[in-house]
Protein backbone atom coordinates (compact mmCIF):
# COMPACT_ATOMS: atom_id res chain seq x y z
CA UNK A 1 0.00 0.00 0.00
CA UNK A 2 1.39 3.60 -0.83
CA UNK A 3 0.71 6.24 2.15
CA UNK A 4 0.08 9.37 0.55
CA UNK A 5 0.67 12.91 2.35
CA UNK A 6 -1.44 15.81 1.19
CA UNK A 7 -0.06 19.33 2.36
CA UNK A 8 -1.18 23.18 1.64
CA UNK A 9 -2.26 25.64 3.79
CA UNK A 10 -4.90 27.03 1.26
CA UNK A 11 -8.00 24.91 2.97
CA UNK A 12 -9.83 24.97 -0.12
CA UNK A 13 -6.72 23.69 -2.33
CA UNK A 14 -6.52 20.65 -0.01
CA UNK A 15 -9.86 19.52 0.12
CA UNK A 16 -9.74 19.23 -3.57
CA UNK A 17 -6.71 17.77 -4.11
CA UNK A 18 -7.95 15.53 -1.58
CA UNK A 19 -11.26 14.56 -3.38
CA UNK A 20 -9.38 14.67 -6.38
CA UNK A 21 -6.76 11.94 -5.48
CA UNK A 22 -9.24 10.21 -3.35
CA UNK A 23 -11.54 8.96 -6.87
CA UNK A 24 -8.23 8.49 -8.87
CA UNK A 25 -7.44 5.71 -6.55
CA UNK A 26 -10.52 4.13 -6.41
CA UNK A 27 -10.63 4.52 -10.22
CA UNK A 28 -7.50 3.29 -10.79
CA UNK A 29 -7.80 0.30 -8.30
CA UNK A 30 -4.35 1.15 -7.04
CA UNK A 31 -3.49 0.26 -3.85
CA UNK A 32 -2.80 3.68 -1.93
CA UNK A 33 -4.55 5.56 0.93
CA UNK A 34 -4.03 9.38 1.78
CA UNK A 35 -3.01 9.10 5.16
CA UNK A 36 -2.49 12.65 5.91
CA UNK A 37 -3.31 16.32 4.93
CA UNK A 38 -1.50 19.29 6.36
CA UNK A 39 -1.97 22.80 6.24
CA UNK A 40 1.18 23.87 7.49
CA UNK A 41 4.92 21.83 7.42
CA UNK A 42 4.96 21.92 11.30
CA UNK A 43 2.06 19.55 11.05
CA UNK A 44 3.58 17.78 8.42
CA UNK A 45 6.98 16.93 10.68
CA UNK A 46 4.70 16.14 13.36
CA UNK A 47 3.16 13.61 11.44
CA UNK A 48 6.20 12.31 9.82
CA UNK A 49 7.88 12.04 12.98
CA UNK A 50 6.80 8.21 13.11
CA UNK A 51 9.50 7.49 10.43
CA UNK A 52 7.98 5.41 7.11
CA UNK A 53 7.65 6.21 3.31
CA UNK A 54 5.32 8.23 1.81
CA UNK A 55 4.29 9.96 -1.47
CA UNK A 56 4.14 13.66 -0.32
CA UNK A 57 2.24 16.56 -2.46
CA UNK A 58 3.60 19.77 -0.79
CA UNK A 59 2.86 23.29 -1.75
CA UNK A 60 6.04 24.65 -2.68
CA UNK A 61 4.48 28.12 -1.26
CA UNK A 62 3.17 27.89 2.70
CA UNK A 63 2.21 31.76 2.95
CA UNK A 64 3.04 33.50 6.41
CA UNK A 65 -0.94 33.61 7.00
CA UNK A 66 -1.22 30.07 7.31
CA UNK A 67 -2.72 28.79 10.13
CA UNK A 68 -0.48 27.01 12.96
CA UNK A 69 -3.40 24.46 14.00
CA UNK A 70 -1.44 21.57 16.11
CA UNK A 71 -2.77 18.43 16.80
CA UNK A 72 -2.56 15.18 14.06
CA UNK A 73 -3.31 15.33 10.73
CA UNK A 74 -6.40 14.80 9.51
CA UNK A 75 -7.93 12.66 6.94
Amino acid sequence: MLPIILCDDDHFTLQLLSELLERAIRQSKVEAKLVCLASTGQELLQFIRGGGSYLYFLDYDLGRDSPQRRGPCPV
